[in-house]
């Protein structure tokens, strides 16, 4: 029985393998950033598209304890992982944590204006842990984990 077992947990990932598609971030719209950090929060009304948030840290570094200067953009991507880069939606002074100022595009008015990849709900995928975040009518699912924002697609 034990041999039968071990031949089911070992094999048992495989018959599930999917494919997942890495969600690009796109080009940043500033100079001098230091870091990027996107997460998609649902798909689109028709079930094509992923929307989300992107962060782009930048400018010059603000000695210790300081954070730097951030802006963040609405961005969509394609079921392939390509991104559209959308409207500016806030901007983050550099500062120490609770000294910072951020202003939001009173023009905006898509989602929330955050990078947010946590859920309540945990799923794998091929094996590694991801947040679920969502899914479409034909079954692709979205799903996040600490790097980033990920599809699994169905067929």
């Amino acid at each position: 029985m034990k041999p039968l077992l071990w031949f089911v947990l070992l094999f048992a990932p495989l018959a599930h393998a999917s494919t997942v598609i890495y969600l690009v971030p796109p080009t940043p719209p500033l100079s001098d950033v230091h870091t990027t950090s996107c997460s998609a929060a649902v798909f689109s009304a028709d079930g094509t598209r992923l929307m989300g948030i992107c962060q782009y840290t930048y400018g010059p570094t603000c000695g210790r304890y300081c954070l730097l200067a951030a802006e963040d953009y609405a961005v969509s991507w394609d079921l392939s992982g390509q991104p559209t880069l959308g409207m500016w939606c806030s901007s983050t002074t550099a500062g120490l944590v609770k000294h910072r100022t951020t202003t939001q595009n009173s023009a905006y008015s898509g989602l929330p204006c955050i990078v947010h990849y946590q859920t309540d709900t945990v799923i794998e995928v091929n094996g590694a842990p991801y947040w679920y975040a969502g899914a479409n009518n034909v079954g692709d699912i979205l799903v996040c984990n600490s790097y980033g924002c990920d599809v699994e697609l169905s067929s």
